[in-house]
């Protein structure tokens, strides 16, 4: 029952997922602490 496509091609979803998520956070993170320092 192991596909080695199938996980592979998972994993590779998972990898842009997490990628995007932190490309995401290190923005919001940016964002609020320049909005912070201008305040």
């Amino acid at each position: 029952g192991f596909s080695p496509l199938l996980s592979l091609e998972a994993l590779h979803q998972l990898h842009i997922f997490i990628f995007v998520l932190a490309v995401v956070h290190v923005i919001f993170c940016a964002t609020t602490m320049v909005l912070g320092g201008i305040k």
